[in-house]
């Protein structure tokens, strides 16, 4: 509600609002303002709002401390809130369950992005990272009333429990409230080098692993305090900080997107560069690099050279070394440049360029200048007429010394780049710098940087030489145009005969492996190309051994999954898969992923499957309640005992419908939870056969190259490349494990004895403790769900016993899981367990040796002996 301004009446109001709002959640602020019960209450308010406050300034008079007066001054919110940064808040947060959106994050991650990008903003106008605590309060208003008047449900922002504690709160320390602060103590390398992790990534793991060590590297410094800085409250400030110190703002931008999904300011990239990398001579470098080979180890080194030359003569001409608008492009013109030359464009890779590096050697260290001492001494061994061999070694101890006595040896290497693009050039211009250069990388004379004559005389005579070239190519062109295009057309129509010839075949093979109550879709490639936006990245839902799997939506809205296969490298490979894929479609079960249709041919194989909302049970085991799930664009679900006992039940039964119903019968060879997928109900369905072996109903086992997932593979497949349904039952037991432990199969980070899942567990249930496994998340269910989480731990170690005959079938797990069938005692400790080595241990690869016959450890698994048979071929 807007007030009046009546003496001051208006400003008192404010204040009194700021103030409550400090003692009482957003969402009652919210309904106590937009009742008209609270009117009076209001106004009660205002008026005394006028009357504290003459109080307090008549007490002021003397008395008013420093805070105080600080905070009075500070009671409205000195955050600036773009309009643009609103807009695409609330765009994030109207879309937020729809899988188009670019960077797939939730509302609540959109609006913290909002509040770190513009406090990143005010920390670098003011190098203060804190505000005082009634501007905190302030901001946190201020932003909850710009997007509810974007348009923001009032409740959605207060679900996201925006607290002004962490903008007020030295949560690091009194030592680390200021950019400043967190530079000197890091000398000068907060966020230095490690900012290379996040440049132009478009998976942002590295990033945040290398920005994670950065922060705790900060525990080891002097005057830190090193339990504050564990502290998740500190490790937010210092994202800040270390952003706010990034610099130039493309870099600072970089980190942002990873940390936040939210770059500090809009940086649009220019389509064209400045930077005249056609205008240099690159004959050094086609001696080096080309054919030839001359002096090829200084390959590199030309290659680098000329960059730096391009550099020098755009900061000689513009006055500034910074293109952090033209980096794409200028990466681009450099490529171009070196393939117009003869030259691969691979060697920009090969030679480590980065469009990185120019914006990180902006600066060095605390300097923005060269020294002049550091200058005269270079320039006594590197100037024209005094170029001597000792420049190299001299320049090199120039930047060694502005870099500082810590530095990594990448910011040395920037440094020194720093050191020749902000001396050389803006001192002696682009001859000079050229003329040093020449002088630093001790080029023999032919491989010397040199500077192209571009007078009018110069570009007349290159210009007719570029006429007479482009005629002459244009006249060759033709000819070659004219013979291609008629065998594109040729090529073109046998492909197409070939095309439907391979669909009618396909067709054919597919009625003879399905019934008519089974009904599948044959779907067009542009049905399919149409339905995932030309298999757009931005619709790419996971990608696996076989091939990626897109999000498509169908012209009635129907959402479904479509996986490319792998394209097939010869007929007979085409004609196997298309063998499988039939024998796929004809299996069809609760607990197995459905097809609901395909497209096939020699060239191209896609399946169509139904559309899981709830995604994988990777998505939620290994993802903390809440938090945006690695695929799914919503937050894991916590999976309870009851849930997670249901999907290893499901899954059980899904994998002995394949290994025992289907004709052929099927080995998975990829069990592990990222091929479970959770429909609504989370009811558990098996998917991913790319990796299926079929086998005949005489066949035991089936020699194979070993394909899978390490943690997952028995130690059998591993060691002599033969796949049974025992090995698809080794996995299932370490899926099991994981259901009950929470952990994944290998763990790095885990005391050594912990490691690896399966020693653990074995370990463990040697000494008689098994609950000790449980999930910390699960303790609380142990009194309700001990007897089950007990036979699932039992089933599990059984499961992923080294021998093999020890191992129960997939039947057998689900009448074990469900309590149709008793369970009998665990067998013996395997001698040698199967183990990956990690890189904390020195062990390897491994299996048990011991006799495969010897069961006298366990009583048999046979369900022909029981009466249980006949009741579990109905339920599974």
């Amino acid at each position: 509600m807007k007030y009046r301004s009546i003496g001051g009446l208006s400003q008192a109001c404010s204040s009194v609002k700021v103030a409550r709002a400090g003692k009482q959640p957003l969402r009652h602020r919210s309904a106590m303002m937009d009742t008209a019960a609270g009117r009076p209450v209001r106004a009660i308010l205002c008026i005394s709002a006028v009357f504290f406050c003459f109080v307090a300034v008549t007490r002021a008079s003397g008395v008013a401390s420093a805070r105080s007066l600080q905070q009075a001054g500070n009671s409205s919110c000195p955050l600036v809130f773009k309009q643009q940064d609103i807009a695409d808040t609330i765009a994030t947060c109207a879309k937020g369950t729809d899988p188009s959106i670019f960077f797939n994050v939730p509302c609540c991650t959109r609006i913290y992005g909002l509040l770190y990008q513009t406090r990143t903003r005010h920390a670098n106008s003011t190098d203060q990272l804190l505000l005082s605590q009634d501007a905190a309060v302030a901001c946190v208003q201020a932003m909850e009333t710009s997007l509810v008047s974007a348009g923001l449900p009032p409740n959605r922002f207060s679900t996201c429990n925006v607290n002004s504690t962490g903008m007020w709160q030295p949560a690091c320390g009194d030592a680390l409230t200021t950019i400043s602060a967190f530079k000197t103590l890091t000398n000068y390398s907060y966020p230095g080098s490690t900012s290379a992790a996040c440049w132009n990534q478009p998976v942002c793991s590295a990033c945040v692993a290398s920005m994670s060590a950065k922060v705790a590297s900060l525990q080891s410094l002097q005057g830190v305090n090193a339990s504050l800085v564990a502290t998740s409250e500190c490790k937010d400030l210092a994202n800040i900080a270390l952003v706010a110190a990034a610099y130039p703002l493309s870099i600072a931008n970089s980190i942002a997107t990873c940390l936040w999904n939210s770059p500090v300011d809009n940086l649009p990239q220019s389509a064209t560069c400045s930077l005249g990398y056609d205008a240099v001579d690159y004959s050094n470098v086609v001696r080096a690099c080309g054919p030839l080979k001359e002096q090829g180890n200084r390959c590199c080194d030309t290659v680098l050279a000329v960059g730096g030359q391009v550099w020098y003569e755009f900061i000689n001409r513009t006055g500034t070394p910074n293109y952090e608008t033209e980096t794409n492009a200028c990466t681009a013109s450099f490529k171009a440049a070196l393939v117009a030359n003869g030259l691969l464009e691979t060697l920009y890779e090969e030679c480590r360029l980065s469009s990185f590096i120019p914006l990180i050697a902006l600066r060095c260290n605390k300097y923005t200048v060269t020294p002049p001492e550091l200058q005269a001494k270079t320039e006594a061994v590197c100037a024209p007429g005094r170029c001597n061999a000792s420049c190299t070694a001299t320049v090199q101890e120039a930047f060694v010394t502005m870099a500082g006595p810590y530095a990594d040896t990448p910011s040395i290497s920037y440094c020194g780049i720093f050191f020749s693009g902000s001396f050389w050039p803006q001192n002696y211009g682009y001859q000079g710098a050229v003329d040093r250069a020449n002088c630093y990388w001790n080029f023999p004379p032919e491989l010397q940087l040199r500077i192209l004559e571009l007078g009018p005389s110069g570009r007349s005579k290159r210009r007719k030489a570029l006429i007479a070239s482009l005629v002459s190519v244009s006249v060759v062109f033709a000819f070659v145009a004219i013979a291609v295009m008629g065998l594109l057309l040729w090529r073109r129509q046998k492909r197409r005969t070939e095309s439907i010839r391979d669909q009618d075949r396909f067709k054919a093979k597919l009625s003879k492996s399905r019934t008519v109550s089974e009904p599948l879709h044959w779907y067009s490639f542009p049905e399919l190309r149409a339905a995932t936006q030309n298999f757009a990245a931005k619709q790419l839902l996971g990608k696996g051994g076989s091939g990626s799997v897109y999000l498509g939506e169908l012209p009635d809205g129907t959402r479904v999954a479509v996986k490319q296969l792998a394209k097939p490298s010869t007929p007979d490979g085409a004609e196997e898969f298309m063998t499988e894929v039939s024998s796929m479609v004809s299996c069809r079960h609760r607990h197995i992923l459905t097809i609901n249709g395909v497209h096939a041919s020699d060239r191209q194989i896609l399946l169509v499957y139904e559309y899981m909302t709830n995604g994988s049970l990777e998505d939620h085991l290994f993802t903390t309640p809440g938090e945006s799930t690695k695929q799914m664009n919503k937050p894991a679900i916590f999976l309870d005992w009851p849930r997670r006992l249901k999907i290893a039940l499901g899954t059980a039964k899904g994998l002995a419908y394949l290994h025992e119903d289907c004709k052929p019968r099927i080995i998975h060879r990829d069990v592990k939870p990222s091929n479970i997928l959770l429909d609504q109900e989370l009811e558990a369905k098996v998917g991913d056969f790319g990796l299926a072996k079929f086998t005949k109903d005489e066949e035991t086992h089936v020699s194979t190259g070993v394909r899978g997932t390490w943690g997952f593979l028995s130690p059998e497949y591993v060691a002599t490349g033969q796949v049974s349904e025992k090995s698809d039952v080794y996995a299932f037991g370490v899926v099991l494990l994981s259901l009950v432990t929470g952990r994944r199969p290998t763990d790095s980070e885990r005391e050594a004895e912990e490691v690896f899942l399966t020693e653990w567990a074995w370990n463990v249930a040697g000494s008689g403790e098994l609950l000790k496994l449980v999930d910390p998340a699960l303790v609380e269910a142990i009194p309700v769900h001990e007897q089950t989480i007990t036979v699932a731990i039992k089933v599990g170690l059984m499961c992923v016993h080294t021998v093999v005959n020890l191992r129960p079938t997939m039947r057998e797990c689900f009448a074990m899981l469900s309590q149709q069938m008793e369970l009998p005692s665990l067998p013996e400790r395997p001698t040698t367990l199967f183990t990956v080595s990690s890189g904390r241990t020195n062990q390897s690869t491994s299996f048990a040796t011991q006799s495969s016959t010897d069961t006298s450890s366990m009583r048999s698994f046979s369900l022909s002996n029981s009466n249980v048979g006949k009741k579990l071929e109905d339920v599974v």
